[in-house]
């Protein structure tokens, strides 16, 4: 049997109160952002419950390109590199590094297994073109008392 990392139980609430702030910078090559997010829940049967977590993340070019920020929608767009690869000039895309730190708090008492669980990401991604993007990520996940994953991904984009 395998064990067990989450417990599911609910937690009726009569009410909850979401805040977050969040926010977003480009600087040439190099593109920032963060968000912090607070939930404070009133079960039923008395007290509070807290959650919170946020993100740091930065990503920069290292063949110069931009990441555009669209501000309608609060979000970034895909970078389109400025020398293709495999176009005409036989140019070698756009290579991208990125980090991100997150943390989610759930060390509450009420909140079954709760604790606190850390991720921290280094990435490389090369954008092909404007339409395909191969993306590798590391990840080290820690959870209080549990323990920490580790993990390689590689992920092949294309926009239709």
């Amino acid at each position: 049997m395998a064990p067990e990392f989450i417990e599911t139980r609910d937690i009726a609430v009569s009410g909850a109160d979401l805040a977050g702030a969040e926010s977003a910078v480009v600087l040439d090559a190099f593109s920032a952002q963060g968000e912090y997010v607070l939930v404070d829940m009133n079960p039923r049967d008395g007290g509070d419950v807290d959650a919170r977590g946020y993100y740091v993340a930065g990503a920069y070019s290292l063949t110069g390109e931009h990441r555009a920020y669209d501000r309608a929608y609060g979000r970034f767009g895909r970078i389109t590199p400025d020398s293709p690869f495999l176009s005409e000039e036989g140019g070698p895309g756009a290579w991208e590094i990125a980090a991100r730190y997150s943390l989610l708090d759930l060390d509450d008492e009420r909140i079954p297994r709760g604790g606190e669980m850390a991720d921290y990401t280094l990435g490389v991604n090369w954008h092909l073109n404007d339409a395909v993007c191969v993306m590798s990520t590391y990840v080290h996940s820690h959870l209080d008392d549990i323990g920490s994953a580790r993990f390689f991904a590689i992920r092949f984009g294309i926009v239709f």
